[in-house]
C-alpha cells in the first residue's frame, strides 16, 4: 500500500481553482517524495484516488465567504463533516463524498485526511495564472507541505 499521497484538485483553465493542481505541480518540482496526482473534478472519483493510501494531503479552491488567498486547514472528522449541505445527488460536498468513503470502504480509506483549502478570488475567468493572493497562499501551503515531507511535522496541521 503506497504510504502517502499529494492529491491536486481543479479545473486547469480557471484562473484561482487552478491552485491545488499548481500546488501538485510546484511539490513535484521541488522533490516530494509523495506520490502526486491531480483530480478536475470533486466526486465519487475521489474515492477512487484516495483509496489505498495510509496518509492524504488534498489541496483544493474553494469559496467560503473569505478574502482571497485564505487558507483554511481541516483534518479528520472535521474534514469528513458534510456540514455545508443536505446530501443529495446532484451536490455533494467533498465533506459528503469523504463520508460515503468512509462509510461503504472503512478498510480501503486511508487513515489520516488532511486538507489546504484555498480561497479563490476568481474562478470565472480563463487564465494560467492565479490572482496574486491566491499566488502567495499557494507558496504558502507548499512551505508548509515541504516542511512536512522534510522533517515529519504535522505541527501546522494540530
Amino acid at each position: 500500500m503506497p504510504k502517502r499521497l499529494l492529491l491536486g484538485i481543479g479545473n486547469p483553465f480557471l484562473k484561482d481553482d487552478r491552485a491545488g493542481l499548481e500546488v501538485v505541480y510546484r511539490a513535484r518540482l521541488r522533490g516530494c517524495p509523495w506520490e502526486t496526482q491531480e483530480l478536475y473534478t470533486v466526486g465519487f472519483e475521489l474515492l477512487d484516488k484516495i483509496k489505498g493510501y495510509q496518509e492524504v494531503f488534498l489541496i483544493d479552491a474553494a469559496q467560503w465567504g473569505a478574502s482571497p488567498g485564505t487558507i483554511i486547514q481541516l483534518n479528520g472528522q472535521k474534514l469528513r463533516d458534510p456540514h455545508l449541505s443536505t446530501i443529495n445527488t446532484h451536490s455533494m460536498t467533498l465533506g459528503h463524498t469523504l463520508e460515503i468513503g468512509y462509510r461503504l470502504f472503512p478498510k480501503e480509506m486511508p487513515l489520516e485526511i488532511w486538507a489546504f483549502l484555498i480561497q479563490a478570488g476568481d474562478i470565472e475567468h480563463f487564465a494560467q495564472e492565479l490572482s496574486p493572493p491566491v499566488e502567495r497562499a499557494v507558496e504558502d501551503v507548499l512551505k508548509c507541505l515541504e516542511g512536512i515531507w522534510l522533517s515529519g511535522d504535522r505541527g501546522a496541521f494540530q
